[in-house]
């Protein structure tokens, strides 16, 4: 199999994160954005953390990845939207799985921080919502697992 072409190039992917706490969750995603050739949104206290974040795991990527800092998530849905983008997010609650996305055009996918995620308004603003399928008694992944499994799910349906 050959490398997968980026998804800026056919089909644009955006990696939006609300107020993320940890930066080494930060570096993780970062590090996924560029696997992805995707662009990475930081709203709320995440853009304070991002500085931070490219030493942990992303040392050297940082300058390939598009990086947009705004102050709410609502700025940055207007934004995204302007420019033609779906929004997605994730709760353990949605009826639908990751593997049952609607792709067509430019997505952004809308993750919430490591503790309470997205509240119930911020899902309810999106086009979608969708669940990552998990064994019983597992709670939840880590950020950067979940921006992975779902960011090349979106990129696998691209590549047809």
């Amino acid at each position: 199999m050959g490398p997968m072409t980026t998804t800026h190039a056919a089909k644009p992917l955006s990696i939006v994160l609300d107020h993320v706490r940890k930066p080494s969750n930060l570096g993780a995603v970062l590090r996924v954005a560029a696997g992805l050739g995707a662009r990475l949104v930081l709203t709320g206290s995440s853009a304070d953390r991002h500085r931070r974040a490219s030493r942990f795991a992303a040392v050297g990527l940082e300058e390939l990845v598009p990086i947009e800092v705004f102050e709410t998530l609502d700025e940055a849905a207007r934004a995204l939207r302007t420019e033609g983008y779906s929004l997605i997010g994730t709760s353990p609650r949605a009826q639908k799985t990751h593997w049952e996305l609607d792709v067509t055009g430019p997505v952004a996918l809308v993750f919430g921080n490591e503790v309470g995620g997205l509240s119930q308004a911020k899902l309810e603003s999106l086009e979608q919502v969708v669940r990552i399928p998990l064994a019983q008694g597992v709670e939840s992944l880590n950020l950067a697992v979940a921006v992975g499994i779902v960011g090349y799910e979106v990129a696998r349906r691209g590549q047809r």
